[in-house]
Formats: C-alpha cells, sequence, structure tokens
C-alpha cells in the first residue's frame, strides 16, 4: 500500500509532486501512455510572477484543481503542473478565493504565453532545470536518470 502521489503547495515557490511507480496501475479508465507519464515523477514547477495581487486565500486549492482538472482531461504530468500554477495564478490577483478562475481556454492561454516565473531556489542535489519545459525535474524523476 502507500500513497501513489503527493502533491506539496509552496506559496510563492510553486508546486512539488512526486508519483510513485506505477501510481495510476489500477485506473482502467486512463490510457497507457498517460499511466506512464505519470508513474515515478518528482517535479518541481515554479510559481507565476504576480505583479497585481489581491489574496492568497483559495490559490492552493485552486493550483491542486488545476491539476487535476488537466490529469482528468488527460494532459501530462507535466502541462497539468502549468495549468495548476495559471490557476493558483489567477487566484491570488482577486481578493476572494473564486472569482479569479478563468475558463480552460483562458488557462490554457496563460500557459501558452510563458509568463515570468518566480525562482523557487531550489538547492539539491540532482535536481534540473529543463528551460524548455520550464519545470525543475528531481532526482527520483523517471525523465530525469
Amino acid at each position: 500500500l502507500g500513497t501513489r502521489a503527493v502533491t506539496l503547495k509552496s506559496g510563492p515557490r510553486g508546486i512539488y509532486i512526486r508519483t510513485a511507480e506505477n501510481a495510476l496501475q489500477n485506473l482502467d479508465s486512463f490510457e497507457d501512455k498517460q499511466k506512464k507519464n505519470w508513474s515515478k515523477r518528482e517535479i518541481w514547477r515554479p510559481a507565476i510572477q504576480v505583479t497585481d495581487f489581491g489574496s492568497a486565500t483559495g490559490a492552493g486549492d485552486s493550483s491542486i484543481a488545476g491539476i487535476l482538472t488537466g490529469f482528468l482531461r488527460g494532459e501530462s504530468i507535466e502541462e497539468s503542473l502549468r495549468i495548476g500554477t495559471a490557476c493558483g495564478y489567477q487566484n491570488v490577483r482577486v481578493l476572494d478565493a473564486v472569482s479569479g478562475i478563468r475558463s480552460w481556454e483562458e488557462t490554457e492561454e496563460i500557459v501558452k504565453s510563458d509568463p515570468p516565473l518566480i525562482d523557487p531556489n531550489i538547492e539539491g542535489e540532482g535536481w534540473r532545470f529543463d528551460s524548455k519545459e520550464r519545470l525543475w525535474f528531481g532526482p527520483s524523476d523517471l525523465m530525469n536518470s
């Protein structure tokens, strides 16, 4: 038994996710390609830089909701993390917990615009930043070995 996936929202540092090997093996409704992509991963997605801050109320929840929505729509773990940070970014620009969240299409546009990211100051050994993906891959990530 054990946890198959852990996701931590770390405020302005971004989102960390680590998944177990074969994390989705018992979920028959997902394609093998998606199961493999979400298996044995360790990734850090930096937060999007915000200039018009409203409130952090609900930002972590919004980020996690974005990741889960990406997952349920069949997106890769990488794209789901980008969607999650875009949802957190939308949320912190308003005072309440929900009115900042935009449509799926508007959220995708934020991701595609390559907004400036906050440096998460990752100092651990074995971490690698991929400038194309705009993600940090950890020492336990399948794609980093």
